[in-house]
């Protein structure tokens, strides 16, 4: 038989679905399913023929099929570029001339490169948010630390008041001038005491209420020293609370009880008596 067979591809389905003419042979990355039908004519073979296909670049040889299989399915293809190719050959071996089948996978939008480009400008703006947000937040805890820092200082000078400071000191050089060692020893003592427990309380937010005591009861002792006899004070702590536990804000009471001494009974004639509740 020396009647050249012809052959050709008739149908092309993706994912089950029926490929027309007019259809692009161009297909995202999930309708990779394909199945080919073909159909080859050999004359005087009586049906005595057969195919031979192959799927480039996936097949490495060749496919030989009876003139009954007319169908090849290729499942989950990779992203690619493919081309399928069948001929016919009659009994004696003569071939026809081939059919060819041109179609494209594309990749997924994952494996893009304007995909890795978006995913890398996404990285860099989240770093460069992370470290805007790390950096301010840095330089708003620095802002409240100094903030902090200022209000101790600021709380420190109220305490270490410079004319209480001088007008102290001045009554204890004044025992001094009269000989008064007990006195000064006592005076000196409390006035060293004052000053430590001030720059410790200085130094914590919050201080048990029996130190807040202390460091009055320092106070208003060298506070006496300067007025004498006429200034007289008593301090009363309700009985339902507990100094050695509770907490306050530290040396949160010593400003009003100095206001009451400066502009109250420092100006006022005879008896001087400070009550604290």
């Amino acid at each position: 038989n020396t009647v050249s067979p012809s052959v050709s591809i008739v149908q092309l389905m993706v994912n089950e679905q029926k490929q027309s003419d007019s259809d692009s042979l161009i297909f995202s990355w999930n309708q990779n399913n394909l199945l080919i039908s073909f159909e080859g004519i050999a004359l005087r073979s009586r049906g005595n023929f057969m195919y031979q296909y192959r799927l480039i670049p996936n097949d490495t040889g060749i496919t030989v099929a009876e003139s009954g299989n007319t169908t090849v399915r290729y499942n989950s293809l990779a992203p690619g570029n493919y081309t399928f190719e069948v001929v016919c050959i009659n009994e004696d071996g003569v071939a026809s001339m081939p059919a060819y089948l041109h179609f494209t996978i594309n990749q997924p939008y994952w494996q893009l490169w304007w995909f890795y480009l978006l995913v890398l400008v996404t990285i860099c703006a989240i770093v460069y948010f992370i470290f805007h947000w790390r950096i301010g937040f840095l330089k708003r805890k620095a802002e409240v630390q100094n903030q902090l820092i200022l209000s101790q200082l600021t709380a420190l000078k109220a305490q270490m008041n410079p004319h209480f400071m001088y007008n102290t000191l001045n009554s204890i050089q004044d025992l001094i001038v009269q000989h008064d060692i007990k006195s000064t020893n006592y005076y000196l003592s409390q006035f060293g005491s004052l000053m430590r427990k001030v720059l410790d309380a200085s130094g914590s937010e919050q201080i048990l209420l029996t130190e807040e005591v202390e460091i009055l009861t320092l106070y208003l002792n060298l506070e006496k020293l300067r007025f004498g006899e006429q200034f007289t004070f008593d301090i009363h702590v309700d009985e339902q609370l507990d100094l050695e536990m509770m907490r306050i804000p530290s040396i949160v009471i010593q400003p009003f009880v100095e206001n009451a001494i400066k502009h109250g009974l420092l100006h006022k004639n005879g008896e001087k008596k400070l009550s604290i509740h």
